[in-house]
């Protein structure tokens, strides 16, 4: 019987295409992407205020990052995790966080996938 980490790693094997997206311009250029995939996840709601989640003044501080997980075979966006990273001084901390106490907003995937999405995108930011 295989373990749960197995399991995950083979189930995430056709994301293999991850990429980082930083500031809160360059994640916004990408809503229509997003919005797509919310829908597709049956998380429709999860982006209906994506300009504001990132501009608030709670945040202003933190650099919003977005890793996006791609099928490998056509490119189409399969997850989305969102943090924000600290920064001290105005120099990268490489501490990452997030402000949404449910996770509902932060991460994008399918039902099925969300957890090993999750730790894969602490992995890659890890690296």
């Amino acid at each position: 019987m295989a373990s749960v980490a197995q399991t995950d790693e083979l189930h995430l094997s056709s994301l293999s295409r991850v990429e980082l997206t930083e500031g809160k311009d360059a994640i916004v250029a990408m809503q229509t992407e997003l919005n797509e995939l919310a829908s597709r996840c049956g998380q429709s709601f999860a982006q209906a205020d994506l300009r504001y989640f990132l501009s608030r003044p709670t945040v202003q501080k933190k650099r919003p990052v977005m890793l996006s997980f791609r099928n490998a075979a056509n490119s189409q966006l399969e997850a989305s995790v969102f943090f924000f990273e600290y920064r001290l001084a105005g120099c990268r901390a490489g501490v990452f966080a997030t402000d949404d106490t449910t996770g509902r907003r932060n991460l994008m995937a399918a039902a099925d996938r969300r957890t090993s999405i999750a730790f894969k995108a602490v992995r890659e930011l890890m690296r």
